[in-house]
């Protein structure tokens, strides 16, 4: 008699029951959306929009606060993927509207609500239709600004969502791997700061890297690869997560009107991919699992956790 596989086909998953959230993951979107506040507190505000006290030490330790945000998109790479792995395309969406864009609006409310009250932003036609176009949180690629500037990073977040519907919509989950390997490369060929196009729209290689590793995370989690070949691609992530962080710390620079850093320090973006090497971190479920139901299914933005914060995109 003929061996059979007892393995579904990785198209055809079968249902499994929700992962009880991790405290440690839980923890570090908390410490991630904390320094986002606190970089906009002590550097952004003081620097920019010229409010409340100045804190040049904590500001000069704080001006790397934008690599939080980063870290928020590696852990959306994990989660979203990983949540989406079992849904259809209706439930993910109905998931991701659910999740940010209940708490997306009472911020967009509460921020003019603010300026309005400031004096900051008069209530005319073309004020109230900015803000309908931010409550639909496509604004930006409708041409319309951000009433906060920190929600630039929403635009990033449902591009990614968009991407992961497209491989639900398409059933490519067999073809995951060459899927995240293709847009690896594009990142590396297309470089940090591409020019505007549509390519550089849909797959953001500005800030791709991230993602990709989150979602390798997620292979690594599950052991759909071959640990060697997701470990290979996260160095890859790794090296071009750097290039990223070099060419925001020059814009940032430029922006904030600061000197260049001059301390040899390590990568800050290495705390971040250290993350399945720790048993800290490896009790969120991002690494090989070694105890069953690890992990979580949710992923607020920093936007989303604290949005109506009054301050200027870092």
């Amino acid at each position: 008699m003929p061996r059979t596989s007892t393995t579904l086909p990785l198209a055809s998953p079968p249902p499994t029951a929700a992962a009880p959230r991790s405290a440690e993951l839980d923890l570090l979107r908390f410490l991630a959306s904390l320094v986002v506040v606190l970089t906009h507190f002590t550097y952004s505000m003081p620097r920019i929009a010229h409010l409340g006290p100045s804190f040049p030490l904590l500001g000069g330790v704080f001006r790397y606060g934008y690599l939080a945000v980063d870290l928020f998109f590696m852990i959306s790479g994990y989660v979203v993927l990983k949540s989406a792995r079992h849904k259809s395309l209706r439930q993910f969406v109905t998931a991701r509207i659910t999740r940010l864009y209940p708490a997306f609006w009472l911020s967009c409310l509460l921020t003019f609500a603010g300026l309005y009250l400031s004096g900051s932003l008069p209530a005319n036609p073309a004020t109230l239709r900015q803000l309908v176009f931010n409550l639909t949180m496509l604004h930006e690629f409708l041409g319309y600004p951000s009433l906060n500037g920190v929600y630039w990073s929403l635009t990033y977040e449902l591009t990614f969502c968009f991407l992961v519907g497209l491989i639900i919509a398409g059933r490519l989950w067999p073809w995951l791997w060459p899927i995240m390997l293709g847009w690896l490369s594009y990142t590396l060929v297309a470089g940090p700061l591409p020019p505007n196009h549509l390519f550089s729209y849909l797959f953001i290689p500005k800030h791709s890297a991230w993602f990709i590793a989150g979602m390798l995370f997620y292979l690594l989690q599950t052991r759909q690869r071959p640990a060697w070949q997701v470990g290979l691609a996260l160095l890859a992530a790794f090296a071009l997560a750097l290039r990223s962080d070099r060419a925001e710390r020059l814009l940032n620079q430029q922006f904030y009107h600061d000197a260049p850093s001059t301390a040899l320090s390590p990568p800050p973006s290495l705390p971040c991919f250290s993350w399945p090497s720790t048993s800290f971190w490896c009790g969120s479920g991002a690494c090989p699992p070694t105890r069953a139901g690890t992990g979580w299914a949710s992923s607020p933005t920093p936007s989303t956790c604290f949005t109506a914060w009054p301050a200027s995109s870092s």
